[in-house]
């Protein structure tokens, strides 16, 4: 062994072991996922959209040049950190003083109707192991991430969540990431962990003794706890708005404000925040207008 082996043996074991204490934490990129969106809030959307990041794993991460990126348009986040469980809220084209919960990020394009938005934890865009989080809304945009996101396992080709009412989020239900584990919140919860109020529609195709008719069937089970399910079907392509009050009138939730095509659908709805009591949910389409009633015991 020569001289200069014998010198550099032992400082290149030095420089990996510091490296090895200096490095970011190896669960940076996969703990940290984006939780809610709300892209389209009451009024005007500038300024007041905003986008909730959560740490799901056990360390804190520090968020030093990551990006956000939405439909081609690069957005770089403050450098901050987020501690173990904790929530960092985005606030788009908006103005304000960053705070170790919130951060603002002023002359930034607002999100549309139909967009992506992806995490980077550096602004290599076209690499996909970059990529940290994923989630589409509304469609697929002309122009996007999905393909980085696909090869990073963070999406599937062509999935989307399905566009929501004005007011309303879509939300991350922490099981997996496919377009299936994202869902209609009716109460947004950003800086909190995501209400438990949550709906999803599936079209129910087999159902052939409703299609072709306005119905609304009664919930099931009912009683519930804290789950139910709501049936309802159309003729043709229509508005429909499907709403829940208590005995007293009080509008409760939105659960549908939208376009559907015709079809049989199946809405399930989780009341875990809602207290004891007989509600009332009312569908209306054109000239149809059903109430029904529903009980929920805790």
């Amino acid at each position: 062994m020569n001289r200069a082996t014998t010198v550099a043996f032992p400082l290149t074991v030095a420089l990996l072991l510091f490296s090895s204490l200096h490095a970011p934490p190896l669960f940076a990129q996969s703990s940290i996922v984006i939780n809610e969106v709300l892209y389209d809030p009451i009024g005007t959307d500038a300024g007041n959209q905003l986008i909730e990041l959560k740490n799901i794993g056990t360390g804190t991460v520090q968020l030093t040049d990551w990006w956000f990126c939405a439909r081609q348009s690069y957005i770089a986040i403050p450098s901050i950190t987020i501690g173990p469980g904790q929530f960092l809220v985005a606030h788009v084209n908006a103005t304000g003083t960053d705070t170790p919960t919130d951060v603002y990020l002023p002359f930034t394009p607002t999100m549309q109707s139909v967009s992506d938005l992806a995490l980077y934890l550096d602004p290599n865009f076209i690499n996909p192991s970059s990529i940290v989080d994923f989630v589409q809304w509304g469609g697929v945009p002309p122009v996007s991430r999905q393909t980085e996101a696909v090869a990073a396992g963070q999406w599937a080709e062509g999935e989307f969540v399905p566009s929501v009412a004005e007011g309303h989020s879509i939300s991350y239900d922490g099981s997996g990431n496919a377009a299936e584990d994202w869902y209609d919140d009716l109460s947004p919860t950003l800086g909190n962990e995501n209400d438990d109020v949550a709906t999803s529609v599936m079209d129910s195709p087999s159902r052939d003794d409703l299609f072709g008719r306005f119905r609304l069937l009664q919930n099931y089970p009912n009683p519930f706890n804290p789950s139910t399910v709501i049936e309802f079907s159309l003729p043709k392509d229509q508005f429909v708005s499907l709403r829940v009050y208590d005995i007293q009138g009080t509008l409760i939730a939105v659960l549908v404000d939208r376009r559907y095509s015709p079809g049989v659908y199946r809405l399930t709805v989780n009341a875990g925040r809602w207290s004891s009591g007989v509600y009332l949910y009312r569908l209306k389409a054109e000239k149809f207008s059903r109430t029904l009633r529903m009980l929920l015991i805790k």
